[in-house]
């Protein structure tokens, strides 16, 4: 019990320097504030200024599928808080206010409203249930090579599901590289591409490209709101934090946002196109691995130095053998460094 206690209060800790250093919202933003079930502070601007938006995106993030009422990961530790914490909108150029979660609606929203924000959908048009439709994602498998994979999300219940596949086919494509661990996902873009012979992707724009309003009224493709006014369907600090959390997300919101092509498949043998959008991630230096890394060469060269010296009695000899270990070591990390530049 007093370890958990001492990470929840490192985590309030790390959520309050977050939230210290977090910039506000930009102009013509809205900022909706949240708690993610693994204990983090997040964070997502909007450029709306319509209550009814505002209000929409406030309630969907805490909302549950199930039904059941929202909550954080330390309210499902404590049988002592009976409702969840509000959620903070922040306008930039108005004072704060707070529109309380989908549990306090309940008490003063009519059934039918609640119901449209029950996150079976964004709109009357749209239901994932019901209708095919895949998210395309590209991944780098190698040297100037991108490969595609699809996520079937018509039986995706949560954010959580949909970020478990999308870390699945990630690591599925990467192979092997995926265990290396000193590089990890590091950029996200909303990708078009071409696709040829059913794998083989080429990027043709990023990092904010999205079907037109031609392709989703011809309901070959689907996302919602469309157009997003601007806004990329989710921040990539979003987008890398969900794909690492653990516990997922249980609420479905972000998946509407993102481009998923209806009814069939891109990598079906007959299938037509040879052009659609997706999500494209991207790796990049683990820094913190990097570090570790370096870290563990310094005390095995002092190491191999300290007894070279004992054993050899030569200081000088063992300086330079220390510096020699360090030197080969660090221009193989270089080395790699360069060789994942090329991809």
């Amino acid at each position: 019990m007093a370890p958990q206690c001492e990470s929840q209060q490192l985590l309030k800790l790390q959520n309050w320097w977050t939230r210290s250093r977090r910039k506000p919202a930009g102009k013509d933003h809205s900022r909706i504030e949240w708690t993610c079930e693994c204990g983090h502070d997040l964070f997502a601007d909007f450029k709306t200024n319509s209550p009814e938006l505002l209000s929409k995106y406030a309630s969907i993030p805490k909302h549950t599928p199930s039904g059941s009422s929202p909550s954080t990961t330390s309210q499902s530790r404590s049988s002592t808080m009976n409702s969840p914490p509000p959620i903070h909108l922040q306008h930039s150029n108005s004072a704060n206010f707070t529109i309380q979660s989908a549990h306090t609606l309940n008490n003063m929203t009519p059934a039918s409203t609640l119901q449209s924000l029950s996150g079976t959908t964004l709109s009357g048009s749209i239901n994932a249930n019901v209708n095919l439709s895949f998210l395309e994602l590209c991944v780098n498998t190698g040297p100037h090579l991108k490969s595609l994979a699809e996520i079937d999300t018509a039986h995706i219940s949560t954010d959580g599901a949909l970020f478990k596949s999308l870390r699945q086919q990630y690591l599925n494509l990467r192979g092997f590289r995926s265990r290396f661990w000193l590089l990890k996902p590091a950029a996200v873009s909303f990708v078009r591409f071409s696709l040829e012979n059913r794998h083989r992707v080429g990027i043709l724009q990023k990092p904010l490209a999205l079907p037109p309003k031609s392709e989703v009224d011809a309901k070959n493709w689907v996302y919602d709101p469309c157009p997003l006014e601007g806004d990329p369907p989710i921040a990539e600090d979003l987008f890398l934090h969900y794909l690492q959390c653990n516990e997922g997300s249980g609420n479905l919101f972000w998946m509407f946002r993102f481009p998923r092509k209806l009814d069939t498949s891109l990598l079906k043998p007959n299938a037509s196109a040879t052009f659609g959008w997706g999500i494209h991630i991207d790796e990049g230096p683990d820094y913190a691995a990097l570090f570790k890394a370096n870290f563990i060469v310094l005390c095995l060269s002092g190491l191999a130095a300290w007894l070279w010296s004992f054993f050899k009695h030569d200081f000088q000899g063992a300086f330079i053998f220390g510096c020699w270990i360090i030197a080969v070591l660090n221009s193989l990390l270089m080395a790699y460094m360069f060789k994942w530049r090329q991809e």
